[in-house]
């Protein structure tokens, strides 16, 4: 049997779709999952609607905890020998659980991961394809992982039950969290198969990006653990994908310092900062961490620096003085 999660909040609009692609499976023997965690709008009784008419479906309701805590609610509960993910506002095609199973059954793997698509508003946009894989060495799994970007989400994810049941995901951050869980799992993995095939259907939000996500500790928190998540997986293998991993945790720190300093967090927040997230590889590619990790003077000082510099620049340019001596006087 295969168990298939839905975490639900405030989802009235596109639940039944979601729900309804379950129902519609070529495949029969699953159970569905629906965790209602604390939804205001009518998602919790549409849950109850649809599991008065179909015993396969068990329904929760719970006080509201966010998405890795209804989801881990029902990692508690599932009885299936296999375990999936849906996210409310997205869907399945008809076939994917019998697809998902076919290809345990001929392979043998622990994890099935397949492509996705983007459902934008005006277009659709699938994730890369490539040839059916499998690996048995988990370095060479999470490089060919993120070389075609299976790994960006944990909905297009299958995995035995006995294996994603070890883990939970982490109920104290808001970023990258599904990420960490699916590493875990990666971890305990003997082998992996990837599917050259779109079955999962992902509604794009543009509140899912980074560029939703405000708080700089949070960032830098998520940044660092991912890193140390991929240092640990790959072991000093497949270059090319730690120097890709190496530069995107530092574009990430960087973001999170550009985010310490816009949204005005004080000094004493800055030095707690700047002690907590030091970069893991004394590595400063951006010139916000060097702004950060090399500043000699307090934070304070500094930016009366800035400031200065800044009314410097701002004399000159409109009194139209001779730029290169203002490039002098402010380097």
């Amino acid at each position: 049997m295969v168990s298939v999660i839905v975490p639900v909040f405030n989802v009235e609009t596109n639940l039944r779709q979601c729900i309804n692609s379950v129902i519609s499976q070529t495949y029969f023997d699953w159970e569905l999952l629906l965790i209602d965690d604390g939804s205001k709008d009518c998602s919790g009784l549409i849950c109850d609607e649809y599991a008065m008419n179909d015993d396969r479906i068990k329904v929760i309701h719970k006080q509201n905890g966010g998405v890795s805590s209804a989801r881990n609610k029902g990692l508690d509960i599932a009885q299936g020998e296999w375990i999936t993910f849906i996210d409310s506002d997205d869907w399945l095609d008809k076939d994917a659980l019998e697809i998902y199973t076919d290809a345990i059954a001929r392979t043998g793997a622990d994890m099935i991961k397949t492509c996705y698509r983007n459902h934008y508003k005006d277009y659709i946009e699938e994730s890369p394809i490539s040839e059916e894989v499998s690996y048995t060495d988990q370095s060479d799994m999470l490089a060919s992982l993120e070389r075609s970007r299976y790994f960006s989400v944990v909905c297009n994810l299958f995995i035995r039950s006995s294996i994603a049941k070890k883990f939970r995901f982490n109920t104290n951050i808001s970023w990258l969290e599904d990420a960490f869980y699916g590493y875990e799992c990666l971890m305990d993995c003997k082998k992996i198969t990837l599917l050259p095939l779109c079955v999962y259907n992902y509604r794009k939000q543009e509140n899912g990006t980074l560029s939703s996500v405000k708080n700089p500790f949070i960032i830098a928190y998520s940044a660092q653990m991912d890193f140390e998540y991929k240092m640990k997986i790959l072991d000093n293998r497949n270059n090319d994908v730690l120097k890709k991993s190496t530069i995107t945790y530092h574009m990430w720190l960087s973001q999170a310092i550009n985010s310490l300093y816009n949204s005005n967090f004080n000094y004493k927040e800055r030095k707690r900062f700047k002690k907590m997230y030091y970069p893991i590889d004394g590595i400063f590619l951006y010139p916000e961490e060097k702004k950060m990790f090399q500043c000699i003077f307090p934070f304070w000082l500094n930016d009366l620096l800035e400031l200065f510099k800044i009314r410097i620049r701002h004399l000159f340019f409109y009194e139209d003085y001779n730029m290169d001596l203002l490039q002098t006087i402010v380097s």
